[in-house]
């Protein structure tokens, strides 16, 4: 019997286990790779947006960065993505007669989705920030999801009998790939007039994402280290966040409510061995 999902998907099952255990190569069921392939990390990007605008709305106030080379690659590279997908989008409806409604689903979420990264690439820029956590991720999920239709596509030679589709499939792929690298830089901030920085601010302010990640961005300290006694001008300003003008009231108020709840456990101690 035919579940709605499945006629969803063109009456191909959502997972098929001897399919990708038995076979000559780990295949995956077509009503998979449209739908938990694609709105996997689109779906997961549309869920971390409200609690990202959040962090963005509250965060403290800094200087919009200027438009720059690679804000504009970021968001042509966007822009080509959706573009890419629209096509993918009319080549199912009027030539690919195989196609079914998650088919046309799916491309229909990478379209909005590319255009929404677009639109938080130039959020962030405004709001000033230099690197982007959730389109990293983003791109990345997107990458490793869209391996799995390539090398299905080369298997299944559809190069030969479809070479629009794989060629779109192909130019999708490299886009993502390049998009990913370009999300690995952070944007430049030390413009005058936009922040002011001193001569020794920290490293980390202008660090991207993966040299964050990795610790990266503290190995020139490091190797000033090993060669050679540190000094107090060697060593880089505290991160603007870490300073104690940030950090002591956090933990004066941590420590208030901890001294208050202690208080209110004593009284209640008290009151039990006085009576």
């Amino acid at each position: 019997m035919v579940t709605d999902f499945e006629e969803f998907c063109g009456g191909s099952p959502f997972w098929n286990e001897s399919l990708l255990l038995d076979g000559s190569y780990p295949q995956f069921t077509e009503c998979f790779m449209t739908t938990a392939l694609v709105w996997g990390p689109c779906g997961l990007l549309w869920l971390a947006l409200p609690g990202y605008w959040f962090y963005i709305a509250n965060m403290a106030a800094r200087s919009p960065i200027p438009l720059n080379k690679l804000s504009v690659i970021k968001t042509v590279l966007c822009l080509v993505l959706c573009a890419v997908s629209l096509v993918q989008l009319v080549h199912h409806v009027i030539e690919d007669q195989d196609s079914f409604p998650a088919v046309y689903v799916a491309d229909g979420v990478k379209t909005a989705t590319f255009i929404l990264a677009a639109t938080i690439v130039q959020i962030e820029r405004r709001c000033g920030r230099i690197n982007s956590p959730p389109l990293f991720l983003f791109w990345f999920l997107m990458i490793v999801c869209n391996i799995v239709p390539l090398y299905t596509y080369v298997e299944e030679q559809v190069y030969e009998s479809d070479s629009l589709e794989f060629s779109i499939h192909c130019l999708l792929f490299g886009t993502l790939t390049i998009q990913l690298l370009v999300f690995s830089f952070a944007d430049k901030r030390e413009r005058h007039g936009y922040l002011e920085m001193s001569q020794l601010a920290s490293k980390e302010l202008t660090a991207s994402l993966p040299s964050i990640l990795s610790m990266y961005w503290i190995n020139k300290t490091i190797r000033a280290g090993f060669r050679k006694t540190l000094k107090e001008d060697d060593i880089n300003d505290l991160h603007p966040d870490d300073v104690c003008e940030k950090q002591v009231p956090r933990f004066a108020k941590a420590w208030r409510a901890e001294v208050d709840r202690t208080n209110v456990i004593n009284d209640k101690y008290s009151l039990q061995h006085a009576n």
